[in-house]
């Protein structure tokens, strides 16, 4: 039998920032959000997800690597391989806009990064 568990918003009060962005303060971090009843998940390019299984499908992972001018393993530098390692077009051919985003990055299953 499906059952559903509901979490309210905690009796708190949902604020509306400059950008019409709505947002809320917790009394705890959370660790998952819902919508209708489906995980959220961080944004994983090039757009795979759990629903269809893609995020599983490594052929579908977008692929970095080192180049001669950077072969020291340094935190901030990573180079887009998608169209080298045949996985996929890379960033530049999906027509995505990254500027302004927030990457979080799995690099060699060992170190995550993140920068804006």
């Amino acid at each position: 039998m499906e059952q559903w568990v509901y979490l309210d918003d905690f009796n708190a009060t949902w604020h509306t920032d400059a950008d019409g962005i709505q947002y809320v303060d917790l009394p705890e971090h959370g660790w998952q959000l819902f919508l209708n009843h489906t995980e959220q998940i961080p944004a994983r390019w090039p757009n795979a997800n759990f629903e269809d299984g893609s995020v599983f499908n490594r052929s579908r992972w977008a692929q970095g690597t080192l180049t001669n001018s950077n072969n020291a393993y340094t935190n901030g530098w990573l180079t887009d391989a998608g169209s080298t390692t045949g996985s996929q077009g890379g960033l530049l051919a999906s027509g995505i806009d990254p500027v302004g985003a927030i990457a979080v990055l799995n690099v060699a299953s060992f170190r995550s990064y993140s920068r804006l």
